[in-house]
């Protein structure tokens, strides 16, 4: 019944994550293409107000991945799809690579 439990309630996004209150988050990541520094809120699991900044040269726009991290649970496939496309803003970021990152 314990391992049931565990497995069914506390181990999930929701019982870790989405119950938490509002808490506001600042991650820095090394890659080979610079540093990244995503900034956001977490509500109830959901990312909000997300803003990304760093040493690395953008060859275009990064505000559409701050709208798609916008609204997405902080889990490596949700931020994966965020992502999705870096590698043609900033040379050499892959989306799973900075998902792994931004987790760890």
């Amino acid at each position: 019944m314990i391992n049931l439990l565990v497995q069914k309630k506390y181990s999930t996004y929701e019982w870790n994550i989405g119950y938490s209150p509002k808490t506001q988050y600042k991650i820095d990541a090394s890659f080979s293409f610079g540093i990244l520094t995503v900034c956001f809120d977490l509500n109830a699991g959901i990312i909000e107000n997300a803003k990304i900044y760093g040493d690395f040269f953008a060859q275009g726009s990064i505000d559409n991945f701050e709208k798609a991290l916008n609204g997405k649970k902080f889990v490596k496939d949700d931020l994966e799809l965020a992502f999705l496309g870096v590698e043609k803003v900033i040379k050499g970021a892959f989306p799973q690579e900075i998902a792994s990152k931004l987790l760890s």
